[in-house]
Order: structure tokens, then sequence, then C-alpha cells
């Protein structure tokens, strides 16, 4: 069975995604919002999850979980404002992007995509 494209498409927009967030914690740091030590820490962050695009492109079911799982707590630590130590440009992004985030999980639990993670397995 050939890689969804909901799967591929998914996959291309969490790339984005996360190249747009990089884009706006660097900008962050430009504008003086953020220090070195929080850009610093974003980096290593944003490299960290950069493996779930990775991996989800691969099959693996277990990163399409837990990517769901980072962004549901991500959303929740939105709702729940507890922002303060995100510069105001990364929190409007991260809004703005909510509806792409959302697409993507719609994207990635379709059945036909469901189905080409199992047979992966």
């Amino acid at each position: 069975m050939n890689k969804p494209t909901s799967v591929s498409n998914a996959v291309l927009a969490i790339w984005v995604t996360l190249g747009i967030s990089l884009l706006s914690s660097a900008a962050s740091r430009a504008l003086g919002q953020s220090t070195s030590g929080e850009f610093f820490w974003a980096l290593i962050v944003y490299g960290l999850v950069a493996i779930f695009p990775y991996k989800i492109g691969l099959g693996r079911n277990w990163a399409r979980y837990v990517y769901a799982v980072l962004m549901v707590l991500t959303v929740a630590i939105m709702l729940a404002g507890e922002t303060e130590s995100a510069s105001k440009i990364e929190i409007l992004v991260s809004w703005i992007l909510l509806p792409v985030e959302g697409w993507i999980l719609f994207s990635l639990f379709k059945p036909e995509s469901g189905a080409w993670f199992e047979q992966k397995q």
C-alpha cells in the first residue's frame, strides 16, 4: 500500500509549521522579545519536534500518537493562558497556526491514513 496523500500532505504541513514557528522565534529574538537563552531552548525543542514528521513519514504509528498528544497539550496550555514565557509574536503565530494543526491531526487520523499506519507495523 502506498503512502496516502493525506499523510504526505500532513507531514509537509508539519515541516512548514515547524519552520514558521522557528522563524517566529528568530523574529522574537531579533526584536528583543526573547533572550538568547530562550531562543537556544526553542531551537532544542524544535530540533526534538523535528523527529516527529520524519518518523510519521516513515509510517511510525507511535509518532503519530505522540505528535497528537503534544498538539493537544499545546492547545490546552494556550487555552489556559499559560504563555507568559512566550513572546507576543510566538503566541500570535501559535493561534494563527491552530487551524492548520487541527487539519494535520485530521489528516493523520483519517481512515486511509490509519490503514496505512497499521499496514506499516
